[in-house]
């Protein structure tokens, strides 16, 4: 086919029929082409309107450039200042200053240096902008604009935006770069990196998200696909139910019933599922489900565990433990607690740290510190042991059982509930175990030895020393019959 060669004045326009033509715009001006090999060079602003052929354009200024939605051929594109190309469905090159590109669904390369809005079909695209949109095109689009996106991004895409954007793909696997905003992607496997403040959107694909500053990152609840999320500042992050790793600087986090590990260095609000979860916090809040976790938390909060038989390890904080299950807890005193159902507190107030029976059936053993072991009401039932450093133990309402340990030792008993940290209360049973005068004392509020004995509250039967006082506090020293040896302080801790 014979070669044209068309040169349009500044302002002019001109139509170039089904051949292959060589045009030229001195100026601003406006061309409309047929399907042939076209090459268009407009020095000015133009308007180029052009069909299915293997066309060449370029305009100087700013420009509209409108190619049949019927091509395959492989367009290339320039406008250097701001334009409006839409394309048909070949392998395309689009150079742009600004402005929006639609493209059908072949391989893309795009590239936008400032603000702009494109619109992608189901080709594996190559995109980058400065700053805007990437993704299908909207519901109000006309219906020529969406018959070259139909697919809306369902390829395997690679898109770049440099500043604030706004992203929209489909189900491929896609590589989304962006400075800050929202990122929307299908069901593939994506890897999405925001280096500022962000929102990510995935389905139910194996996902790989990374924030730099804060942002959002919310998962299809129906994916089992195992998901790798991290967020440098505050985040919340809702995850479904595959093996996911998360790492946050700080805020919520919220997965399915996968073996989860999640990393929160700051303070967290953290629910997992059904699995055998790690999780590590800062402070907060954790809830477990029913599988057999693991919980690693340095400061103060509360800790909800499951019907599994978990692992919680606390800091030097200020913490709340319940299950529902076989729960043990250690403390970083070295103490350690088993909690069949029920709770315990661990306070860090100074130098003593002490563990407080709130509910249910729990076991606490003592370190190598100093430990304030506190029983708790009249419905809970108590193992406190004691360790190798200066313990104190105080009896509440229930059922305690306290065994000596190798340091100094000390049993309280109060009148009634104490404020603070004291704890206790009266009317339980209590048991001592491995009771010495030499390294243990005891505390009856109220009462010294000698009132002990003369109001007859002390009793030897069996082989054990019972103290039985009107509020029906009952305590048990197992093997001492000697009472005269019973070292009875009249001052508490």
């Amino acid at each position: 086919m014979a070669t044209n060669y068309v040169t349009i004045g500044a302002g002019g326009s001109a139509t170039v029929a089904d051949v292959d033509a060589n045009v030229y715009g001195l100026g601003n001006a406006t061309l409309k082409a047929g399907n042939g090999a076209d090459s268009v060079n407009i020095l000015g602003n133009g308007s180029v309107s052009i069909g299915t052929g293997a066309d060449t354009i370029r305009i100087g200024g700013n420009g509209t450039i409108a190619v049949s939605t019927a091509s395959t051929a492989p367009d290339l594109v320039t406008v250097v200042g701001s334009g409006k190309v839409t394309l048909g469905g070949g392998a395309n090159q689009v150079q742009m200053g600004s402005g929006s590109v639609q493209v059908g669904n072949g391989a893309n390369n795009i590239s936008v240096t400032g603000a702009a809005s494109v619109a992608i079909g189901a080709g594996n695209n190559n995109v980058v902008i400065g700053s805007g949109t990437v993704g299908a095109a909207s519901s109000s689009s006309s219906s020529r604009d969406k018959t070259a996106v139909a697919a809306g991004g369902s390829g395997n895409n690679h898109v770049t935006v440099l500043g604030a954007g706004n992203v929209n793909l489909g189900n491929g696997a896609n590589t989304v770069l962006a400075g800050s905003g929202n990122v929307t992607v299908g069901n593939g496997a994506n890897t999405v990196t925001i280096t500022g403040a962000g929102k990510v959107t995935f389905g139910t694909g194996a996902d790989s998200v990374s924030i730099g500053g804060s942002g959002t990152v919310a998962g299809s609840t129906a994916s089992t696909a195992a998901d790798q999320v991290t967020v440098a500042g505050t985040a919340g992050v809702t995850l479904g139910g595959g093996a996911n790793q998360v790492s946050i600087g700080s805020g919520t986090v919220s997965t399915g019933n996968g073996s989860d590990s999640i990393a929160v260095a700051g303070v967290a609000s953290v629910k997992s599922g059904n699995g055998n979860d790690s999780i590590s916090v800062g402070s907060g809040t954790v809830s477990l489900g029913t599988g057999n976790d693991r919980v690693t938390m340095t400061g103060s909060g509360s800790i909800a565990a499951g019907s599994g038989s978990d692992a919680i390890t606390l800091g030097t904080g200020n913490n709340t433990v319940s299950a529902t299950g076989s729960t043990t807890v250690t403390a970083s005193s070295g103490t350690s607690a088993t909690i069949a159902s029920g709770s315990v507190q661990v306070l860090n107030n100074g130098s003593v740290q002490t563990d407080k029976v709130v509910s249910g059936t729990v076991t606490i053993l003592g370190g190598s510190g100093a430990v304030r072991f506190v029983g708790g009401t009249s419905t809970t039932t108590a193992s406190l042991k004691g360790g190798t450093g200066n313990d104190t133990f105080v009896g509440g309402a229930g059922k305690d059982t306290m065994v000596a340990g190798s340091g100094s030792n000390l049993f309280e008993f109060f009148k009634s509930t104490q404020t603070g940290t004291y704890g206790g209360g009266a009317g339980g049973t209590h048991v001592i175990q491995g009771y010495t005068s030499a390294s243990g004392s005891l505390y009856v509020e109220g009462y010294s030895l000698a009132q002990l004995q003369t109001m007859g509250a002390i009793k030897v039967t069996g082989g054990n020393t019972v103290i039985t006082l009107a509020d029906k506090t009952s305590i048990t020293l197992v093997g001492v019959t000697n009472v005269n040896s019973l070292n009875v302080t009249t001052t508490p801790i």
